[in-house]
């Protein structure tokens, strides 16, 4: 919840991730950090990120300045963060090392590079800077849609023949803003929608996108011979998981709005490429995921080096519809 200009007090700010699925992962420390410090705690986020993150949420750091903030702990790794936190002239400043940043900040910590190590629990390491006790088991993340961004979320829906209470819908992600590596591809996607279409007529199939992945979910609807609706273009990220909290099944690439999905309870299937999922699985006891683990990943790159992808085009369109139908089997 955005406070927008309301005045409290406040001694504590966590300044949140810059990405979707970032912000999604560090709920559970922030959650943590708003347990131990009461209502003294608030998050200062980007103004896209405020709908999915709980509690008191800032989105202009001008509306701090003035406070007596003491304590801030920087979630992002960017040198900017950390030029950020020191604005509001703390005491301490908790962060990660990186960028050559450690001299704007009083408590530096290490950053435990390792392929075990998820990156929501990665997080918790800038509690135990403060000695802020860490639960023996971090907990998923939960995210809590606000009524406000219903009402036009289920609009989109009913715009497109679909009823948000009624019907069961299957959401497809085809995107990846991070770069064309984590994408499964445009034609995979539209072969598999097709496939789902004739094997479960009585579900709803929807594209899902963002204003940045709008060409490649257009590009997909195209190839499905336009019979799956792109719906999220003209939402704001409370009102796309509003969307997404209707699916019966999410499918999608190591992005935001699949840790969203996850978050929400969803029923989600992720698939993964040059990234891990021991490090970046959605968190949710309905959560499944696809990885070949084939020699060259993880790579992390944005873009494929060896152009042909494969860890991602080795995932076959049958075996993700066989998991499908197993999940929606299994919930029936």
């Amino acid at each position: 919840m955005d406070m927008g200009s309301q005045k409290m007090e406040i001694d504590t700010i966590a300044i949140a991730p810059n990405w979707v699925g970032d912000t999604v992962m560090a709920i559970p420390a922030l959650e943590t950090i708003r347990y131990h410090r009461k209502e003294k705690f608030a998050i200062l986020a980007k103004e896209n990120l405020a709908p999915i993150i709980p509690g008191k949420v800032y989105t202009k750091v001008e509306l701090l300045k003035n406070l007596n903030i003491k304590e801030v702990f920087i979630f992002p790794l960017s040198f900017k963060s950390a030029i950020l936190a020191n604005k509001l002239k703390p005491k301490v400043t908790v962060g990660f090392k990186y960028d050559f940043r450690s001299i704007l900040l009083t408590h530096p910590v290490e950053i435990p590079y390792t392929e075990k190590i998820h990156h929501s629990k990665l997080y918790f390491e800038l509690l135990k800077a403060r000695k802020i006790p860490v639960p023996e088991k971090i907990p998923d993340p939960q995210i809590h849609i606000s009524n406000i961004y219903k009402k036009k979320a289920y609009k989109s829906l009913r715009a497109a023949k679909i009823d948000p209470e009624t019907d069961k819908i299957i959401g497809i992600f085809p995107g990846a803003s991070f770069g064309s590596s984590k994408r499964w591809g445009i034609t995979n996607y539209a072969r598999l929608i097709n496939k789902l279409r004739k094997l479960l007529p009585t579900f709803k199939i929807i594209i899902l996108t963002g204003l940045k992945d709008l060409n490649i979910a257009v590009d997909t609807y195209i190839l499905t011979g336009k019979k799956a609706p792109v719906i999220g273009a003209n939402l704001n990220l409370g009102e796309l998981s509003a969307v997404i909290e209707k699916l019966t099944l999410y499918i999608g690439n190591d992005t935001g709005p699949s840790h969203i999905a996850a978050a929400l309870g969803i029923k989600t299937i992720t698939l993964f490429g040059p990234t891990s999922p021991k490090r970046f699985k959605p968190l949710g006891k309905n959560s499944f995921d696809f990885y070949k683990n084939i020699w060259c990943s993880p790579c992390y790159h944005k873009i494929c080096p060896l152009i042909h992808k494969n860890c991602l085009r080795s995932i076959t369109d049958d075996e993700i519809i066989e998991k499908a139908l197993s999940i929606l089997q299994a919930a029936s």
